[in-house]
Formats: structure tokens, C-alpha cells, sequence
């Protein structure tokens, strides 16, 4: 069975207060805290893993864009392409119970199933 991260933004590698604005970065993309990257690279380097982005804030660019946001922010791995088949939208409202949660875990299950048979 393949490792994977799943990884969010605010809070993980955007640090900023949310009463205050993000520091944008030279491409016009929120700036990550260096100590939280270094943290995710060290932590990549020990484990094999896909890297995969999880955050309501992905509805706003699209994978490619995301690569070179990583990539200009020396992320060490690529977000995973089989990410790609997976780029589903959540409602940012929805409470942890709620059922389309549940929906969404079990089609993570269902892929992640179909994904280590192959």
C-alpha cells in the first residue's frame, strides 16, 4: 500500500493569522512559513509518499498551478498526478458528520482500493 499525505494549507503551511492577511508571495499566491516547509520536506525525505492537496482553497487554481506554486516555494516532491483523478470539491461549510463527508471517505476508499490492485 502506497503512503500518502494529505495535506492542507491554512493552518499547515499558510501560518498567518486568519484575522490577518496572507503575505502573498512574488507570484501572486499566498506565501508558505519556511519552518513548516522545511518541516515537510524532512518529513518527505523519511517517507515514501504521494503528496496530495487537500484544501478549499485548491477550487481556486488548478493542479498545474499548484505544482509551480510548490515547486517556487522549494517543496521537494511533486504533487501526485493520481491527485488529479481525485480533484473533487467539498463544501467548506459542511460540518465533520455530516453525510457528504462520509460520501467522501468512501469514495477515497473505493479509489484507494482500485489504486493498490493495479
Amino acid at each position: 500500500m502506497k503512503n500518502v499525505i494529505i495535506l492542507d494549507l491554512d493552518g499547515v503551511l499558510i501560518t498567518t493569522p486568519s484575522w490577518k492577511p496572507d503575505e502573498i508571495h512574488i507570484d501572486g499566491y499566498s506565501e508558505f512559513n519556511r519552518n513548516a516547509v522545511r518541516n515537510l520536506n524532512k518529513l518527505l525525505e523519511e517517507v515514501d509518499a504521494e503528496l496530495w492537496l487537500s484544501s478549499t482553497k485548491r477550487m481556486n487554481q488548478s493542479l498545474e498551478k499548484f505544482k509551480e506554486i510548490f515547486a517556487s516555494r522549494n517543496i521537494n516532491k511533486e504533487l501526485n498526478e493520481a491527485r488529479k483523478r481525485f480533484w473533487m470539491r467539498t463544501d467548506p461549510m459542511i460540518g465533520f458528520n455530516s453525510e457528504k463527508l462520509i460520501e467522501n471517505k468512501k469514495k477515497i476508499k473505493t479509489w484507494d482500493n482500485k489504486t493498490n490492485k493495479q
